[in-house]
Protein backbone atom coordinates (compact mmCIF):
# COMPACT_ATOMS: atom_id res chain seq x y z
CA UNK A 1 0.00 0.00 0.00
CA UNK A 2 3.13 2.52 0.47
CA UNK A 3 4.23 1.57 -2.13
CA UNK A 4 1.60 1.98 -4.22
CA UNK A 5 0.71 5.45 -2.74
CA UNK A 6 4.40 6.58 -3.19
CA UNK A 7 4.17 5.74 -7.03
CA UNK A 8 0.91 7.28 -7.27
CA UNK A 9 2.27 10.65 -6.05
CA UNK A 10 5.43 10.31 -8.24
CA UNK A 11 3.02 9.48 -10.69
CA UNK A 12 1.19 13.32 -10.21
CA UNK A 13 4.52 15.15 -9.81
CA UNK A 14 6.03 13.46 -12.87
CA UNK A 15 2.47 14.63 -14.81
CA UNK A 16 2.83 17.89 -13.54
CA UNK A 17 6.61 18.92 -13.95
CA UNK A 18 5.77 17.45 -17.64
CA UNK A 19 2.87 20.08 -18.29
CA UNK A 20 5.17 23.02 -17.07
CA UNK A 21 7.92 21.66 -18.99
CA UNK A 22 6.14 21.25 -22.19
CA UNK A 23 4.10 24.34 -21.93
CA UNK A 24 6.54 26.68 -21.26
CA UNK A 25 9.10 25.64 -23.84
CA UNK A 26 6.06 25.61 -26.60
CA UNK A 27 4.99 29.33 -25.13
CA UNK A 28 8.82 30.57 -25.75
CA UNK A 29 9.16 28.78 -28.72
CA UNK A 30 6.13 30.70 -30.03
CA UNK A 31 7.20 33.87 -28.76
CA UNK A 32 10.12 33.24 -31.06
CA UNK A 33 8.71 32.17 -34.01
CA UNK A 34 5.48 33.54 -33.83
CA UNK A 35 5.75 36.18 -31.79
CA UNK A 36 3.86 37.03 -28.41
CA UNK A 37 0.53 37.52 -27.64
CA UNK A 38 -2.26 39.24 -25.42
CA UNK A 39 0.41 42.28 -23.36
CA UNK A 40 3.68 40.70 -24.72
CA UNK A 41 4.06 41.26 -27.91
CA UNK A 42 7.30 40.32 -28.49
CA UNK A 43 9.18 38.51 -30.66
CA UNK A 44 12.83 36.67 -29.87
CA UNK A 45 14.79 37.64 -27.26
CA UNK A 46 12.87 40.48 -26.12
CA UNK A 47 10.67 38.22 -24.69
CA UNK A 48 12.81 37.67 -21.43
CA UNK A 49 12.31 41.04 -20.33
CA UNK A 50 8.67 40.10 -19.31
CA UNK A 51 9.12 38.31 -15.57
CA UNK A 52 6.20 36.63 -16.93
CA UNK A 53 8.47 34.46 -18.93
CA UNK A 54 11.45 34.58 -16.48
CA UNK A 55 9.31 32.65 -14.02
CA UNK A 56 8.22 30.45 -15.91
CA UNK A 57 11.33 29.59 -17.22
CA UNK A 58 12.49 29.55 -13.55
CA UNK A 59 9.96 27.11 -12.89
CA UNK A 60 10.23 24.69 -15.96
CA UNK A 61 14.06 24.03 -15.01
CA UNK A 62 13.81 23.24 -11.53
CA UNK A 63 10.77 20.54 -12.71
CA UNK A 64 12.93 19.40 -15.44
CA UNK A 65 15.16 18.88 -13.06
CA UNK A 66 13.09 17.20 -10.63
CA UNK A 67 12.01 14.90 -13.77
CA UNK A 68 15.11 11.82 -13.02
CA UNK A 69 13.65 11.75 -9.40
CA UNK A 70 10.21 10.90 -9.70
CA UNK A 71 10.87 8.48 -12.80
CA UNK A 72 13.26 6.50 -9.58
CA UNK A 73 10.33 6.93 -6.98
CA UNK A 74 8.19 5.50 -9.87
CA UNK A 75 10.55 2.63 -10.27
CA UNK A 76 11.63 2.28 -6.63
CA UNK A 77 9.55 3.71 -3.89
CA UNK A 78 11.99 6.43 -3.10
CA UNK A 79 10.67 9.97 -3.34
CA UNK A 80 13.75 11.80 -1.43
CA UNK A 81 14.59 14.39 -3.83
CA UNK A 82 17.74 16.58 -2.86
CA UNK A 83 17.23 19.50 -0.17
CA UNK A 84 19.09 21.94 -2.65
CA UNK A 85 16.40 20.55 -5.56
CA UNK A 86 13.62 21.40 -2.82
CA UNK A 87 14.80 25.03 -2.91
CA UNK A 88 14.90 25.33 -6.12
CA UNK A 89 11.23 24.04 -6.79
CA UNK A 90 10.57 26.91 -3.66
CA UNK A 91 12.26 29.68 -5.16
CA UNK A 92 10.14 29.35 -8.90
CA UNK A 93 6.99 28.26 -7.27
CA UNK A 94 7.43 31.74 -5.14
CA UNK A 95 8.26 33.34 -8.36
CA UNK A 96 5.58 32.28 -10.56
CA UNK A 97 3.28 32.78 -7.71
CA UNK A 98 4.21 36.53 -8.46
CA UNK A 99 2.86 36.20 -12.10
CA UNK A 100 -0.08 34.69 -11.45
CA UNK A 101 -1.25 37.02 -8.66
CA UNK A 102 -0.32 39.82 -10.50
CA UNK A 103 -2.12 39.18 -13.50
CA UNK A 104 -5.22 38.47 -11.22
CA UNK A 105 -5.29 41.31 -9.12
CA UNK A 106 -3.43 44.02 -10.51
CA UNK A 107 -2.48 43.77 -14.08
CA UNK A 108 -5.82 42.02 -15.13
CA UNK A 109 -8.19 45.13 -14.16
CA UNK A 110 -5.63 47.27 -15.86
CA UNK A 111 -5.26 45.57 -19.28
CA UNK A 112 -8.82 43.48 -19.17
CA UNK A 113 -8.08 39.83 -18.74
CA UNK A 114 -8.92 38.38 -22.06
CA UNK A 115 -5.62 40.12 -23.05
CA UNK A 116 -4.01 38.89 -19.80
CA UNK A 117 -5.21 34.68 -20.35
CA UNK A 118 -4.72 35.32 -24.66
CA UNK A 119 -3.13 32.56 -26.74
CA UNK A 120 0.49 31.62 -24.73
CA UNK A 121 -0.52 34.18 -22.11
CA UNK A 122 -2.77 31.47 -20.84
CA UNK A 123 -0.43 28.48 -19.62
CA UNK A 124 2.56 31.66 -18.69
CA UNK A 125 -0.59 33.51 -16.33
CA UNK A 126 -2.39 30.65 -15.70
CA UNK A 127 -2.33 27.05 -16.37
CA UNK A 128 1.58 26.27 -15.63
CA UNK A 129 2.05 28.56 -12.43
CA UNK A 130 -1.34 26.33 -11.10
CA UNK A 131 0.55 22.93 -11.96
CA UNK A 132 4.05 24.08 -10.48
CA UNK A 133 1.83 25.00 -7.22
CA UNK A 134 0.07 21.60 -7.01
CA UNK A 135 3.27 19.82 -7.73
CA UNK A 136 5.34 21.51 -5.14
CA UNK A 137 2.68 21.86 -2.30
CA UNK A 138 1.19 17.90 -2.54
CA UNK A 139 3.49 15.47 -4.40
CA UNK A 140 7.23 16.21 -4.05
CA UNK A 141 9.41 17.18 -0.35
CA UNK A 142 7.63 14.16 1.28
CA UNK A 143 9.16 14.53 5.25
CA UNK A 144 10.86 17.86 4.48
CA UNK A 145 10.56 20.63 6.13
CA UNK A 146 10.79 24.43 5.26
CA UNK A 147 11.52 26.83 7.75
CA UNK A 148 9.36 30.13 7.47
CA UNK A 149 13.20 32.20 7.97
CA UNK A 150 14.03 30.76 4.27
CA UNK A 151 11.22 33.08 2.99
CA UNK A 152 13.96 35.05 1.44
CA UNK A 153 14.96 33.07 -1.32
CA UNK A 154 11.89 33.48 -3.01
CA UNK A 155 11.83 37.19 -2.86
CA UNK A 156 15.11 36.98 -4.58
CA UNK A 157 13.59 36.63 -8.26
CA UNK A 158 11.81 40.05 -7.89
CA UNK A 159 14.51 41.86 -6.24
CA UNK A 160 17.29 40.68 -9.39
CA UNK A 161 14.57 41.47 -11.98
CA UNK A 162 13.66 44.62 -10.06
CA UNK A 163 16.89 46.13 -9.96
CA UNK A 164 17.26 45.12 -13.79
CA UNK A 165 13.42 46.88 -14.84
CA UNK A 166 14.28 49.73 -12.62
CA UNK A 167 17.65 50.32 -14.49
CA UNK A 168 15.78 50.19 -17.90
CA UNK A 169 12.69 52.29 -17.59
CA UNK A 170 14.16 54.95 -15.73
CA UNK A 171 17.78 55.23 -15.73
CA UNK A 172 18.49 54.47 -19.68
CA UNK A 173 14.60 54.31 -20.72
CA UNK A 174 14.90 51.83 -23.43
CA UNK A 175 11.67 49.75 -21.32
CA UNK A 176 8.15 50.88 -21.60
CA UNK A 177 6.77 50.78 -18.13
CA UNK A 178 4.85 47.79 -19.59
CA UNK A 179 3.92 46.85 -15.46
CA UNK A 180 2.88 50.30 -14.64
CA UNK A 181 4.75 50.67 -12.16
CA UNK A 182 6.07 54.02 -12.62
CA UNK A 183 2.55 55.39 -12.82
CA UNK A 184 2.84 59.03 -11.20
CA UNK A 185 6.37 58.75 -10.46
CA UNK A 186 5.56 56.74 -8.02
CA UNK A 187 8.08 53.26 -8.42
CA UNK A 188 8.67 53.70 -4.84
CA UNK A 189 5.46 53.10 -3.80
CA UNK A 190 5.44 49.48 -6.41
CA UNK A 191 8.27 48.83 -5.17
CA UNK A 192 7.84 48.34 -1.29
CA UNK A 193 4.37 46.71 -2.71
CA UNK A 194 5.90 43.80 -4.54
CA UNK A 195 8.51 43.15 -2.33
CA UNK A 196 6.27 43.40 0.44
CA UNK A 197 3.62 40.91 -1.37
CA UNK A 198 6.56 38.90 -2.69
CA UNK A 199 7.48 38.04 0.67
CA UNK A 200 4.16 37.29 1.93
CA UNK A 201 3.63 34.54 -0.78
CA UNK A 202 6.85 32.99 0.14
CA UNK A 203 5.95 32.94 3.45
CA UNK A 204 2.73 31.55 2.66
CA UNK A 205 3.55 28.93 0.65
CA UNK A 206 6.23 27.56 2.97
CA UNK A 207 3.61 27.88 5.73
CA UNK A 208 1.29 25.96 3.40
CA UNK A 209 4.61 23.19 2.06
CA UNK A 210 4.69 22.35 5.81
CA UNK A 211 0.80 22.29 7.08
CA UNK A 212 0.79 19.95 4.18
CA UNK A 213 3.78 17.58 5.16
CA UNK A 214 2.57 17.66 8.86
CA UNK A 215 -0.68 16.22 7.96
CA UNK A 216 1.04 13.47 5.38
CA UNK A 217 2.66 12.27 8.89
Amino acid sequence: MVFKAVRRRAAAALALDVLTVFFVVFCVFRIFTAGGEGNMQVAGWEAFRYFTVDSNVLAALAAASSVPFAVRALRTGREKIPRALLLFRFVGTAAVAVTFFTVLIFLGPIYGYPMMYAGSNLFLHLLCPLFFFLSFLFFTGRGERLPLRLFWLGVLPVVLYGAVYLYCVLIRGNWPDFYVFNSDGRWYVSLVVMLSATALLSVLFLFLFSRIREREK
